[in-house]
């Protein structure tokens, strides 16, 4: 597989975990710090980002493991293509 759309999947997977992570525990702080000062729309919409932080990093794997299957399959399709022409060269 191509390294540098390796690299750049790691680099996708490592920030996805980061920026999920992050939303969840910054709006948790959040809630915690301003609990007495928020009205309930504003608790609701901490609890929304809170709970869906793990959901929105889920989904991000799921599209990494979306772009690398793609990525896999190409590369299968080229072996096989390479392979049959070699073949047929190889017969006559």
């Amino acid at each position: 597989m191509n390294s540098g759309i390796d690299n750049r999947g790691g680099i996708c997977a490592r920030e996805k975990n980061d920026f999920a992570r992050n939303v969840a525990v910054y709006s948790y702080l959040f809630r915690k710090r301003y609990a007495d000062k928020l009205d309930a729309q504003a608790e609701q919409f901490l609890h929304y980002m809170v709970e869906g932080a793990p959901r929105m990093g889920l989904h991000l794997s799921d599209l990494l493991g979306y772009t690398q299957a793609a990525q896999i399959k190409q590369e299968l399709e080229i072996s096989v293509r390479n392979f049959q022409k070699g073949r047929k060269e190889s017969i006559f």
